[in-house]
């Protein structure tokens, strides 16, 4: 039998949760990076964790959206099926910077230099905003999501 989950050692979590507040250290330098996350509507309704873990994560993804540099796109569910990764397409600002796709993955992180790779994680974020709410709407279903978390508690 196969399992879907699968629960993280204990040694391994400090080091997660280490890494997780370095990369929110990031928003907080003099010149932040401007972040785009395109976030499925199931992340946002799962209660990983429960209800007080996840009325926490969406207050930070609207601290986010309100004092740094960062805006949200949801895909509903009535979007239909969407192949799910969790990666990232990093962007600088310098002329002879190249853009770099990372993909997570249970093993570590892998990154996707080449032009064509690029050009295909570009084209797929084109498609997923194409079917994603707006940034304001966005904004407004995870604050009703939000309220909605606060009667359940």
């Amino acid at each position: 039998m196969l399992r879907a989950c699968r629960t993280r050692s204990a040694p391994s979590e400090p080091v997660s949760v280490e890494l997780r507040v370095n990369r929110r250290r990031i928003l907080s330098k003099e010149n932040p990076p401007m972040i785009q996350a395109i976030i499925g509507e199931a992340a946002l309704r799962q209660k990983v964790g429960g209800v007080e873990v996840m009325s926490r994560q969406l207050d930070s993804l609207l601290h986010d959206s309100a004092h740094h540099q960062v805006s949200f796109r949801v895909v509903d569910f009535e979007a239909g099926a969407t192949l799910a990764y969790f990666f990232h397409l990093i962007e600088f600002g310098g002329a002879k910077e190249t853009p770099v796709a990372a993909f997570d993955a249970v093993t570590g992180m892998s990154f996707k230099k080449s032009p064509k790779d690029v050009r295909e994680v570009r084209d797929f974020v084109e498609s997923l905003r194409v079917i994603a709410r707006t940034p304001e709407d966005s904004l407004e279903m995870i604050r009703t999501i939000r309220k909605e978390l606060s009667r359940d508690s």
